[in-house]
């Protein structure tokens, strides 16, 4: 199976889950992209991506539903930025928090500088976490 998929099983699907999220998920912009996510130590699992347009800002739904295409597309291309670590993002929702409409390469190099960064707080997070282990 190819790994560039973006299948049922990468979707935050669901009520339950999407609360779970915000209520205790970290946050990082990377402006025009704003995320929450929750970081998984035990186990790797698949990552569950949910995006995102608000309809505050975008009123049509086509320009919504662009929107949200290009950034599964983006997300599709790129997640494996996200599987190369040893601690897992266990769930993250991506939000298009700008007032214009964008176009593929820019959304695509906004997805690669948003979990470029977060690899490195993981990375971070992962570090601290064995040094007060060790303590």
């Amino acid at each position: 199976m190819h790994e560039n998929n973006f299948t049922k099983k990468n979707k935050l699907k669901g009520v339950v889950a999407t609360q779970q999220l915000f209520a205790k998920a970290k946050q990082k912009k990377e402006f025009p992209l704003k995320s929450f996510y929750t970081i998984n130590y035990n186990n790797k699992e698949l990552t569950k991506f949910g995006v995102s347009a608000p309809k505050k800002i975008f009123k049509r739904a086509v320009d919504r539903n662009k929107i949200k295409r290009l950034l599964r597309e983006a997300i599709r291309k790129n997640k494996n930025i996200l599987s190369s670590q040893a601690y897992c993002i266990d769930k993250i929702m991506i939000i298009y928090i700008s007032n214009s409409i964008p176009n593929a390469i820019e959304i695509e190099q906004k997805i690669i500088s948003l979990f470029s960064s977060l690899v490195l707080e993981i990375q971070n997070l992962s570090s601290n976490n064995s040094i007060e282990n060790e303590n």
